[in-house]
């Protein structure tokens, strides 16, 4: 029986060292660490033998040899997080490889600001807490080294494209490559029109080309002169035709009716930015809107009882098979059968509150 709902001292849900199934993995993620370390290549050794003879030794790709070696040599070259690791064995391949891939791209000037941020970022602060994905890491880094004044946009990246072609049968097929901002609106843009037409993709896009259609988009301006999309990555220009709306106290206005207002379910998505569930990862823009406290029961209807839940997982809590309850900050406490599991909102707005912040909204007249 595990005990992570009698302490009070903050740990990641899956470092819980009276669960069994925790410690395994805690050995399966020191296993890696000093394996990988100990292969650590020479400076002058060269890397395609080098990782060609790892690779077919262990079955794998020497990409997949050249991931893990430099995870674990940039995990190196951030001694602070380097020394959390070593006590809390928390991050796995997948978020070590994350990190890497960003910091990477960044002169070294910028390491050990990277290195206090992301330390502090990736130490629990709650009881059973889960750890951050890799989409809200990616997302993290992305926003702290922007606010440290590097753009990683400036770095050498392969040229953007779009290019159709005709793919027979009287159909054409496009291939592009984009800032991953501009994808996300078009892919917000395309869901919203089937939706509203209730189409298929062709569809969509030949509504949208022609101009018969209105579509509404929340992007987020969280008072740094940076403009994010609903998943947190930052556009490389600001819209020019844009509605802005000042959504005052929408992270405390409580409403006397069932629906939440518009202000206030722009912030909650702003806030939690994924499916609140411990594990899931769907946008919370294809979320509904959860009374934590049910309604029926004495729940209010604002930001300080809700929570962002993909339509399974809401429909796993109405069915009462899962119980939570939210506290300061956003912060849910889930009861999974006999485990208590903490989710922390990784929003572009978690931690902030919206008083004096903006919600843009871009506007494409029908």
């Amino acid at each position: 029986m595990n005990t992570t709902g009698e302490t009070t001292q903050p740990f990641y849900s899956h470092c819980d060292m009276n669960d069994p199934l925790c410690r395994a993995e805690r050995l399966r993620i020191q296993f890696d660490y000093y394996r990988w370390h100990s292969l650590q290549p020479d400076d002058n050794d060269d890397v395609d033998t080098y990782t060609a003879d790892i690779a077919t030794r262990i079955g794998k790709t020497q990409r997949y040899v050249c991931d893990h070696l430099d995870a674990i040599y940039y995990l190196t070259q951030l001694p602070q997080l380097h020394t959390v690791y070593q006590q809390l064995w928390h991050l796995d391949d997948t978020r070590l490889i994350t990190i890497t891939r960003i910091i990477s791209a960044l002169p070294t000037t910028y390491y050990d600001a990277i290195d206090t941020h992301l330390t502090r970022w990736l130490t629990p602060t709650q009881p059973a807490q889960t750890i951050p994905s890799t989409r809200a890491i990616t997302r993290f880094l992305r926003k702290t080294i922007t606010h440290l004044g590097f753009h990683l946009d400036n770095t050498r990246k392969p040229e953007q494209y779009v290019y159709i072609y005709d793919a027979g049968h009287g159909l054409a097929g496009i291939d592009a490559l984009i800032h991953a901002g501009v994808a996300e609106l078009l892919e917000t843009t395309l869901r919203s029109i089937k939706k509203t037409h209730s189409c298929d993709d062709s569809t969509a896009l030949q509504l949208l080309l022609e101009d018969k259609t209105s579509v509404v988009i929340n992007l987020y301006d969280t008072g740094t002169g940076i403009t994010y999309t609903p998943q947190g990555t930052a556009l490389p220009q600001v819209p020019e035709h844009l509605v802005i709306r000042v959504l005052g106290d929408a992270d405390v206005a409580v409403s006397t009716g069932y629906r939440f207002t518009e202000a206030m379910r722009r912030f909650i998505q702003g806030r939690d930015g994924v499916c609140r569930f411990p594990g899931c990862g769907v946008p919370a823009q294809w979320c509904d809107i959860d009374h934590v406290e049910e309604y029926d029961l004495g729940g209010v209807t604002g930001a300080v009882n809700a929570q962002c839940l993909c339509r399974h997982h809401h429909n796993v809590k109405t069915s009462r098979r899962v119980d939570c309850e939210i506290g300061a900050g956003g912060v849910v406490t889930w009861q999974i059968g006999d485990r208590r599991v903490v989710t922390t909102p990784e929003g572009v707005l978690a931690g902030q509150t919206f008083r004096q912040r903006r919600e843009k909204k871009i506007k494409k007249a029908a």
